[in-house]
């Protein structure tokens, strides 16, 4: 018997993979496998745009990257303060360069060239027929390095010009600024400073913010903003250490360090170069996740952790909170991640051609320090949006809802329980209305379903739920 009839959405033909739950209160994973830290970025603190200019002699006011010398005589808030982008286009003057992520209001070097010869002797300008402009995106500097080099949202890797989104940008492949190339782009970089000194050296950072004294009147900034009240974040400074505490266990594949609080497009995680660290890591901007690769006893996994480093160029000074997590299985294509509010692990793992009853006992059978998993059970938009931003979820994945007709053939949706039972979340249909906790269903989801069926849930990339048969598997 069909209860009701509709054209069910399909955004991935098959769900070739699943998300693992580690952890509740009756089943707690060890805390020895992970670590947690809060910390806010480097950087300064002003009342406003305006505080950060005020006051400022021409030499001084060149050396911030946040003002610029106007034609009246003072130093007044540059377009790098333009957080709005329709303010920036409409700016004279300044120029919404969409080569970053995200876009950045900078100066519009372009706008003094009144004539097409003198436009055109500007490699990031061409002349349109009536005005000088900005060239866009930093491929047009794909056969010129010196202009990509110019570029000051753009750096030359791999033979072609790229975009580049902070000063470690500049760093070479191991993760230092030992080379003549990298030391100069980064001195050249009105936005970075090279560290030479300390268990820094070799590092190329967001400029710090240096308080004003009469011996160094010319390179220093004005800080008057307070914690209390802040109303202009400029980010800059030494990056910042995350974990300073030990372990009393090694691991023989490594961990993972993911920003899974408040995380910016403009945020790394990285490792300090060194020569004697059996690990070494991978970090991925999209998601905020530092993969750490290795092995080694108790005392060689704390010097790891202790050299795991945080910066930001993100104009915002939220306190981030991040974790560390041992990775548990081999093969993992990233650890678990722990979710500190909600006191589990979740874990993504591809698979090839997998039921969602085949992904269920995959899950029950891998385990955290002794602790076995079960398909994920998605109870808060915290939960769903942070799995999607932590977890490296790139396809549809396997979750641990399903869903069944009652006796009044009204489909009841419910999560399985770690312990004995089921947990319902969901009655009804798209169609005709629900009494809900929480759920993310797609649009036309959940989709009808067959008297005595069951039917299984699936979230894709994007973090939105769709209902599946148990086979939908790719066979």
């Amino acid at each position: 018997v069909l209860f009701r009839s509709v054209d069910r959405p399909i955004t991935s033909p098959t769900v070739l993979s699943f998300f693992c739950e580690f952890g509740d209160p009756d089943h707690l994973v060890p805390a020895y496998v992970y670590g947690v830290a809060t910390l806010s970025p480097s950087g300064c603190i002003f009342d406003d745009a305006t505080s950060l200019c005020l006051g400022r002699s021409q030499t001084n006011c060149n050396y911030s990257p946040d003002c610029e010398w106007s034609t009246s005589g003072s130093c007044v808030p540059g377009c790098n303060t333009v957080s709005d982008n329709d303010v920036c286009t409409s700016r004279v003057g300044c120029h919404l360069d969409t080569d970053t992520i995200p876009a950045l209001c900078v100066v519009d070097v372009c706008i003094g060239y009144t004539t097409e010869a003198t436009c055109n002797t500007a490699t990031k300008c061409y002349y349109n027929g009536t005005a000088c402009n900005y060239k866009y995106t930093c491929d047009r500097f794909n056969d010129d390095q010196a202009g990509c080099d110019q570029a000051p949202a753009c750096h030359f890797v791999g033979g072609t010009c790229q975009a580049k989104d902070m000063c470690p940008t500049y760093l070479t492949a191991d993760g230092n600024c030992g080379t003549t190339a990298c030391q100069q782009s980064c001195n050249n970089d009105l936005n970075c400073q090279l560290i030479v000194s300390g268990s820094e050296t070799g590092l190329c950072v967001a400029k710090e913010c240096v308080t004003c004294s009469t011996s160094n009147a010319d390179q220093c900034d004005n800080v008057q903003g307070s914690e209390s009240a802040p109303g202009y974040f400029r980010p800059g400074g030494l990056p910042k250490e995350v974990f300073t505490g030990s372990v009393t266990y090694g691991t023989s594949l490594g961990f993972t360090v993911s920003i899974i609080k408040n995380f910016q497009t403009l945020d790394q995680l990285f490792l300090l170069p060194s020569t004697t660290s059996t690990f070494t890591g991978s970090y991925d901007s999209r998601l905020g996740l530092l993969t750490v690769t290795g092995s080694g006893d108790a005392g060689q996994l704390t010097a790891a952790l202790q050299a795991v480093r945080f910066v930001s160029n993100s104009r915002t000074d939220l306190q981030r909170t991040i974790v560390w997590t041992a990775m548990a299985n081999s093969g993992d294509a990233i650890g678990p991640v722990y979710f500190t509010e909600d006191s589990i692990f979740v874990e993504f793992v591809t698979a090839l051609q997998i039921s969602q009853n085949a992904a269920a006992s995959q899950c029950s059978r891998r385990r955290v320090q002794g602790v076995y998993g079960t398909l994920l059970r998605v109870n808060s938009s915290r939960v769903n949006d942070g799995v999607i931003g932590s977890v490296g979820a790139t396809i549809s994945g396997w979750m641990g809802g399903s869903g069944t007709l009652d006796s009044s053939a009204v489909p009841v949706w419910s999560w399985t329980a770690l312990t004995a039972g089921t947990d319902v979340f969901f009655r009804g249909d798209a169609l005709i209305g629900s009494s809900q906790t929480f759920s993310n269903f797609m649009s036309g989801e959940p989709s009808a379903m067959l008297l005595g069926s069951t039917r299984y849930l699936a979230m894709d990339a994007s973090g939105k739920w769709e209902t599946r048969d148990n086979n939908d598997n790719g066979v």
